[in-house]
């Protein structure tokens, strides 16, 4: 033993250092307690750090993973949006253009399953006076005109309306005519009008042309589903000019579709498929397209009744 300073006794330090205490002296020099060391430790462990890096690893890539179906599922309804849009506009034109077709009067041309080629109507004007028996053309009103496209004699074809007996309409008929000449001005009642010359009406059927007959312009169109340079899938339009009869470029209407993605179906008034022209009295329209930036598809069919025939 060792005597502390005011005659307190200490213990060996030699044999404290396993227990890891000191002894601790009052001022009195008595001893009072047995005071424990303490190891103080700053940070974590390399194995915590493990752990938590862990854990937010986990975390991250579950609200990763919540975003990215997120942004998948707009992207997915956004094409269906797109789709959708683009089956209302293909259908829109194709009911538009194919509810005036008089198939009994020749408006339908040729048929095919993934074309049909048609007199589409473009304008009606109407006479501002009976024609005479030695002109060869009509006057028509200016100010008053319905349509889609003005009078253009170099690329539309005309129908002129000669009624028959007041007392039936079985002998009404719509004459076909072709444009002679440009456009000129004419001198009307009501105004200032057109003069159209045309060729195709007989003497006599001049005569049956009364003051107010309509006059319809027509435009041979063809409508079909045809692919680009890169092999995508469209629906488009083509044009005959009515003097030349040659072919004008074709022109995108809209799409893109599948690959099967314009369908025609022709039927007659018994129900049956028909290849004829003249007997069509209901067309089966098949459309599918796609979105341009997703593989997602919208699909519909539905009947069309031509002008003037009843849906079998």
């Amino acid at each position: 033993m060792v005597r502390g300073p005011r005659g307190g006794r200490s213990p060996d330090r030699g044999g404290d250092q396993n227990t890891g205490a000191a002894w601790a002296t009052g001022e009195c020099g008595e001893h009072s307690r047995l005071v424990p060391s303490v190891r103080v430790r700053a940070g974590f462990s390399l194995l915590e750090l493990l752990v938590a890096l862990t854990l937010a690893s986990l975390v991250l890539s579950a609200v990763v993973s919540v975003l990215v179906g997120v942004i998948r599922g707009y992207g997915r309804e956004v094409a269906r949006i797109e789709a959708s849009q683009t089956l209302r506009e293909v259908l829109a034109v194709l009911l538009s253009e194919l509810r005036e077709l008089d198939p009994a009067g020749g408006d339908l041309l040729t048929l095919s399953d993934t074309s049909v080629t048609y007199l589409g109507a473009r304008n009606i004007y109407f006479l501002c006076r009976p024609p005479a028996a030695d002109e060869r053309g009509v006057s028509l009103t200016a100010a008053t005109w319905v349509g889609l496209q003005p009078l253009d004699p170099e690329t539309q074809l005309f129908r002129l309306y000669a009624p028959g007996s007041p007392f039936t309409s079985d002998d009404d008929a719509w004459l076909p005519a072709t444009g002679a000449g440009g456009v000129g001005p004419a001198v009307c009642p009501g105004g200032p009008g057109l003069w159209l010359p045309l060729d195709g009406p007989s003497p006599d059927a001049w005569s049956r042309v009364p003051d107010g007959a309509p006059l319809r312009g027509y435009r041979v169109t063809r409508l079909e589903s045809y692919r680009d340079a890169e092999g995508v899938a469209w629906l488009g339009a083509q044009t005959r000019d009515g003097w030349s009869g040659a072919w004008n470029g074709r022109q995108p209407i809209t799409g893109p579709l599948t690959e099967h993605g314009l369908e025609f179906t022709y039927f007659a008034a018994d129900g049956r498929r028909t290849s004829r022209p003249d007997s069509v009295a209901r067309i089966l329209v098949s459309v599918t397209v796609r979105a341009a930036r997703a593989p997602v598809t919208a699909h519909l069919s539905t009947n069309v009744a031509p002008r003037n025939r009843a849906v079998p």
